[in-house]
């Protein structure tokens, strides 16, 4: 039993490392959208 709760803690771990990389590609993304809508409101 400790084992698998152990793996689960892991996983938790691996879970909001990869939310993290998400936001992280999300705004490489979107960040040329959002200065090109700024560019053309100035």
């Amino acid at each position: 039993m400790a084992r698998f709760r152990r793996l689960s803690r892991d996983y938790e771990r691996l879970a909001d490392t990869l939310k993290g990389f998400h936001w992280l590609a999300f705004s490489i993304l979107l960040l040329p959208k959002v200065l090109d809508g700024l560019r053309l409101a100035s």
